[in-house]
Order: structure tokens, then sequence, then C-alpha cells
């Protein structure tokens, strides 16, 4: 594949990636944002630049039709969304220490949903962009 086509699908998913959840979590954000916003959008631009890193594979994989590719991908994004709320919790507990232990467990089953959530439109949106430029 040629290496600028490749960067160009990197850049739109990652524009895509922040864009949307940055939105996302602002329109849910009181207005103006806590401080705890902008450590939100830190740990996305993080989970963001993973994504860019992983995107190498995972095409590769796609084109040449690797097994397994999809169900990887969807274990992946769950772990990635586990991950998150592990993180977010800790923040949590560091900022706010009387929340109580079934909030932790709701959110933690949410995040990990929506991480799968979005290793399905992940895989979707990555199959039509490849289909688009190759």
């Amino acid at each position: 594949m040629n290496i600028q086509l490749l960067r160009k699908i990197k850049m739109i998913n990652f524009i895509i990636f922040m864009s949307f959840w940055t939105l996302f979590f602002f329109a849910l954000a009181d207005k103006p944002p806590p401080a705890g916003f902008y450590g939100l959008i830190a740990i996305l631009l993080v989970y963001a630049v993973l994504i860019y890193i992983y995107l190498d594979d995972f095409i590769e994989s796609i084109i040449k039709k690797r097994r397994g590719v999809f169900l990887l991908n969807l274990l992946y994004f769950t772990l990635g969304g586990f991950a998150f709320s592990l993180i977010l919790s800790i923040i949590v507990i560091n900022l706010v220490s009387n929340v109580p232990n079934e909030g932790y467990l709701i959110s933690a089953y949410t995040t990990t949903a929506v991480g799968f959530l979005n290793g399905l439109c992940f895989y979707g949106f990555n199959k039509l962009l490849l289909k688009k430029y190759i």
C-alpha cells in the first residue's frame, strides 16, 4: 500500500475519532467544562495515538484478509474501553471520594460497552474507507 495513502487514512481516523469524542464529551459536560474535562481529553488523545499506531497492522490485516481481524479488533477496543474506565475511576477516586461503588461498576460496564461499539464502528468505517481508496 502507498505510504501517503496509509498516512491519509490514519489521519482521517485520528481526526474523526478525536473530533467525535471531544464533541460528545463536551456536549455532556457542564458549561464551562470543569478542570477534569481537560484530563479526559488528554486521556482521549493518548487513546487516539494508540489507535493511530494500531492502524498500520489493522489496515494491512484487512487488505491481506487475515483471519480473525474482526474479532481481534473488537477485543482490543473492548479492552481499551475497560482500561479507559479504570483510568477514569482512578482519577475520580483521587478527585471525589464520595462516589458509591455501584457508580464505578456502572461506569466500567458502560465504557467497556462503548469500547465494543467503537470497535464495531471503527472496523466498518475503515472497511468503507479502504473500499473507497483501494
